[in-house]
């Protein structure tokens, strides 16, 4: 990246990332927060089938719900409908406040600052993807957490399951075609209070054909030969649809927003790696490399000075020493010659120049 692009160019193109993850952000928190409306609703409406279903039954399960817990319990585990909406919010939310940052740090030339926000994006990046891929895989009913308790279990039983679970009752989430079928349990054992209509799709739990005891209208949305619902004609429709039709509102939008998210803050880090080593950052490296050799140069000086007082005082003192035993050895001659001293010189006067002897 850095030798694809200028400085300036970087930078330019920093900012308006930044700028466009702002935006990103902001849709992150709008669809997060329709999500995640959207999943609390259905775990809301869940809970009352359940709470419904175990007052009308001595069984300890009925599809979908755990009678055995008071007043009913749903199957379906809530954080992982609620995760897309709640992590969109958070992650739109601090995405807020990296691009913020990162716009400061670029305009101010910020650069030691420019490595933590590299730091934090990456961070964020990393929560960003895996909180987008479970986000997709909630939309595609992909996640172990919706597949077993609940697919599976729509699958299983004689009749099949789906048809002993009242679509009905989530009419205002589903479209009409998920209810128009109609299966009554007698209830032969009594172990249901009165006997139940349950209405459900058409077609099979995963758009194939009725195989067992089917209705006229079972076999009007169905393709025989191919073993496959015909959702080309009216009313014609299959329980996975419906269910996966509730989960991609919860899920579909919130992740694509973080994926698209994802690779703009991965462009964004790489260019920010550019503008963290531009002009501004080796001219601060050259000033602090400048200073660090001052203060080396001020060290080795002063080490110096001081060798060199300390040399210039031993010479000096070997110097006296010297002079000192020089003198002390020139002395005893002197005296030994019997030359008298006087004060006007060191022997006294010449004989030859002495005016008395003359």
């Amino acid at each position: 990246m850095a030798g694809c692009m200028s400085y300036d160019g970087a930078k330019k193109v920093f900012i308006f990332l930044n700028l466009v993850m702002l935006g990103g952000a902001v849709a992150s928190i709008i669809f997060g927060t329709l999500a995640l409306r959207e999943a609390l609703d259905f775990v809301s409406r869940a809970k009352d089938y359940c709470k419904e279903q175990c007052l009308l039954t001595q069984a300890a399960y009925e599809v979908g719900c755990n009678c055995r817990s008071e007043n009913g319990k749903s199957l379906i585990t809530p954080s992982i409908l609620q995760a897309p909406g709640g992590g969109g919010i958070f992650l739109g939310a601090s995405l807020i406040i990296l691009t913020c940052y990162g716009l400061w740090v670029s305009l101010k030339d910020r650069h030691r600052a420019m490595g933590f926000w590299i730091i934090l994006m990456t961070i964020h990046l990393i929560i960003g993807l895996g909180i987008g891929a479970a986000s997709l895989g909630v939309a595609l009913g992909s996640t172990n957490e919706l597949t077993g308790p609940i697919y599976n279990m729509m699958r299983v039983g004689n009749p099949p399951n789906y048809k002993r679970f009242n679509w009905k009752f989530f009419e205002d989430l589903m479209d009409q075609d998920c209810f128009r079928g109609v299966y009554i349990e007698y209830d032969t054992d009594w172990v249901r209070e009165r006997n139940v209509q349950f209405f459900h799709p058409l077609c099979g739990f995963d758009g194939e054909c009725v195989s067992a005891v089917s209705t006229p209208a079972e076999n009007s949305c169905c393709y025989r030969e191919a073993n496959k619902c015909a959702e080309d004609h009216s009313g014609c429709t299959y329980g996975r649809k419906c269910l996966e039709s509730i989960f991609k509102r919860i899920g579909l939008i919130v992740g694509i927003v973080l994926i698209v998210l994802f690779f703009l803050q991965l462009v964004a880090i790489l260019l920010a790696c550019t503008v963290k080593r531009g002009p501004g950052y080796a001219k601060n490296l050259t000033v602090e490399v400048k200073l660090t050799d001052i203060e080396d140069h001020k060290e080795a000086s002063f080490s110096n000075a001081k060798r060199y007082d300390v040399n210039q005082i031993s010479t000096t003192l070997q110097s006296s020493v010297q002079n000192t035993e020089n003198t002390a050895d020139s002395s005893p001659g002197d005296e030994e010659s019997g030359t008298p001293k006087d004060e006007k010189g060191a022997n006294g006067p010449r004989p030859d120049t002495d005016p008395a002897a003359v």
